[in-house]
């Protein structure tokens, strides 16, 4: 019997059409894949349009290395709990108020730790030229209790009548007792200036 034979008995005895293949291919010999042409040589005085053109790579992503390294540590100390650490950067921040002004409002309002955005909006409101009053207006509603309390601090040492409208629905409405105590001490502040 022929290895053909064999195969097609193989086959019909129920091995199945894929072992019929496999087993034709087998008998085929090796496969070697076709030659491949090599590339025709660029010379380095080519055209620019008869090089080969490459896809534009994506814009570097932002990633915390590049973040500025007083950032990184400001997050770290405040994660750690790390009191002296925080007190060494806080310093530093109100001593370079101009240079980390912008870095530390974006960081309040957008940071993903609410402790970090909380300790942020009080090293702002400590500022000899704090950002104006409606940024501590807006992070007065922030989704967390933290950040809510540090910006009414703020508003207590530095809020107008402006700020009233808010700090009296926060006092008579946040769910947090907390936010509640010093939303009506900033009003009762801004009210005896």
């Amino acid at each position: 019997m022929t290895k053909a034979a064999r195969v097609l008995a193989v086959a019909a005895a129920g091995g199945g059409l894929l072992l019929l293949a496999f087993l034709l291919r087998k008998s085929e010999g090796p496969q070697v894949p076709p030659p491949v042409a090599p590339a025709p040589p660029v010379s380095p005085a080519a055209p620019a349009a008869a090089l080969p053109r490459r896809p534009p790579l994506p814009p570097p992503r932002a990633s915390e290395d590049a973040e500025d390294p007083r950032i990184r540590r400001w997050r770290s100390a405040v994660a750690r709990h790390a009191r002296s650490e925080v007190l060494e950067l806080q310093s530093e921040f109100l001593s370079k108020e101009g240079e980390v002004r912008e870095l530390l409002t974006a960081l309040a309002r957008g940071d993903a730790d609410p402790r970090v955005r909380a300790f942020t909006v009080g090293v702002l409101g400590r500022f000899k030229a704090p950002p104006p009053e409606a940024f501590f207006v807006e992070r007065a509603g922030d989704p967390h209790e933290y950040p809510r309390t540090s910006a009414l601090e703020a508003l207590e040492r530095l809020g107008t009548a402006a700020c009233l409208p808010t700090a009296d629905r926060l006092a008579s409405g946040d769910p947090a007792e907390a936010v509640r105590a010093a939303a009506a001490r900033a009003a009762k502040a801004v009210r005896s200036r």
